[in-house]
């Protein structure tokens, strides 16, 4: 009984990494399309 319930911890403990590992890539690829966002709506503010 005691093994099984080590074997969920860490099977959760590896789960929640693995999503707090995916949240800080969403987070990176959220920063980069925000640059790119404002960056080229500054490009269509020059040309205009």
């Amino acid at each position: 009984m005691r093994e099984l319930s080590k074997d969920k911890e860490e099977k959760w403990a590896k789960d929640m990494k693995t999503f707090t590992d995916e949240i800080a890539h969403l987070k990176g690829q959220v920063a980069l399309h925000k640059d790119q966002l404002a960056s080229s709506l500054k490009d269509k503010e020059n040309v205009a």
